[in-house]
């Protein structure tokens, strides 16, 4: 607490005062004034930059004159756009002179560059010597990603998809189907539902400065439907063809993916959660999906709780028969072979632990994997408080026992039963309340 009665502060620290220190300009770290300060002095930048046009030697940059664009704003960074020559680039230093005289923000050398295209070398040192910025390399870059790579989808995504196709391949059908209520999603499917955000907003909001761009200088009177890729056009617009094609395909007409677009359409805004669920292949649920897929359960625990109920865990024995040459031996009991079944249910590691939290939960505790499911359907169908302390207690205990396991082969580190329940019983409490 910040008392401002005078120059000078002081700080309220357990109902004592303590220390003083002397008030400047400025805002704290976070401070919720910040974000509307900072967008009031962009608006006033913004609009001093829309004035360009207005200053001597001043030239749009070829692709922006019928737009009318010279700048555009993400967040903190600014990109402005002009002929490449140094009358148009003394007209942006003047503006941003200007901006400076009201506000006191300086344009950083460090942070600053300029990208050439079709320049001249000597025109482009003039006017590097006459900026002194530093002049930046192509491909752009925006966040860290650049923006103009077609080798993005292969560099960055391809190795991914390669090891979600290993790591699934043998589940079964009703198992992805179920998959994406806990966050899996069909990769293209989602892919392709974002996309059609882009050909929502060339239908559906023509005003804006993309969909403008893309009607002036690529479809050019064109319709979105009719449009196809071209090596002269950018790989992320080629994408949105190719997304476009793909809908086509799936609506079985033009005039049934138009349809699609217009119900995903909402008031102000594109639903791609609606045209996601559009895409998918239909698949029948399983029958235990109330219990992996709960709002209060946490997404670690429900992933685990989706692989131990399709016995797709690494146990020692689903090991050996993908072919591995192992000793088949429990680590939590170090008496019999290891299975899911064992792991869970019949080492007696795990059943102390499941008697400790059944008698706490106010559950059967049971011997099998199909008997826990069984009792869980049929005694616990609602949605209340007391239900969903018992599936998160459920999925808990799965990843727990799990993670105790694993924990005694690559760690060394060993916990007694009382310490798991422990454990589990803070995280079934911190979920539900």
């Amino acid at each position: 607490m910040v008392c401002l009665t005078s120059p000078y502060y002081s700080l309220s620290i357990n109902g004592g005062v303590e220390g003083f220190f002397p008030g400047k300009k400025g805002l704290r770290q976070g401070d919720p004034l910040s974000p509307y300060l900072f967008v009031i002095c962009m608006e006033v930048l913004s609009r001093l930059l829309r004035k360009l046009p207005r200053y001597d030697g001043f030239s749009y940059h070829p692709k922006c004159v019928q737009l009318n664009l010279t700048h555009l704003v993400f967040a903190d960074d600014l990109l402005v756009f002009t002929r490449g020559d140094l009358p148009s680039l003394q007209a942006v230093a003047q503006c941003l002179a200007k901006f400076d005289l009201l506000s006191g923000l300086q344009a950083n050398p460090a942070k600053t560059s300029l990208y050439f295209g079709g320049v001249a070398s000597d025109v482009r040192s003039l006017i590097l010597a006459a900026t002194g910025f530093n002049e930046g390399e192509f491909p752009f870059r925006y966040l860290g990603l650049s923006l103009f790579n077609s080798r993005i989808s292969n560099a960055m995504y391809q190795p991914l998809m390669d090891k979600i196709k290993s790591k699934i391949s043998h589940w079964t059908n009703k198992t992805l189907s179920y998959a994406g209520a806990i966050g899996i999603k069909e990769i293209l499917s989602w892919n392709c539902a974002q996309m059609m955000k882009w050909v929502w907003k060339l239908l559906y909001r023509p005003q804006s400065i993309w969909s403008k761009w893309v009607h002036h200088y690529i479809l050019k009177g064109g319709d979105i439907w009719q449009a196809t890729t071209s090596i002269s056009h950018s790989w992320y617009w080629n994408n949105v063809v190719k997304m476009k094609d793909l809908l086509i395909s799936n609506a079985g007409s033009v005039s049934s993916a138009a349809e699609w677009i217009t119900n995903c359409s909402g008031s102000a805004n594109f639903h791609t959660g609606q045209m996601y669920s559009m895409l998918r292949q239909p698949a029948d649920l399983v029958s235990w999906g109330a219990l992996v897929h709960h709002n209060a359960c946490v997404p670690k625990h429900a992933f685990l709780g989706l692989m131990v109920m399709e016995n797709k865990l690494p146990t020692v024995d689903n090991l050996i028969q993908r072919g591995l040459h192992l000793v088949n031996r429990c680590v939590l009991c170090c008496c019999q072979n290891e299975s899911l079944e064992h792991l869970y249910f019949q080492c007696p590691f795990s059943t102390q632990v499941w008697l400790s939290i059944a008698s706490w939960l106010q559950v059967c505790s049971s011997t099998s994997l199909e008997l826990v499911i069984s009792w869980f359907l049929s005694c616990i169908p609602g949605k209340g408080l007391s239900n969903s302390r018992k599936r998160v207690g459920l999925m808990a205990t799965l990843y727990y026992i799990w993670r105790e396991r694993n924990g005694r082969i690559f760690n060394g580190m060993h916990h007694t039963t009382d310490f798991l329940c422990t454990q589990i019983k803070f995280v079934v409490c911190n979920r539900v309340a």
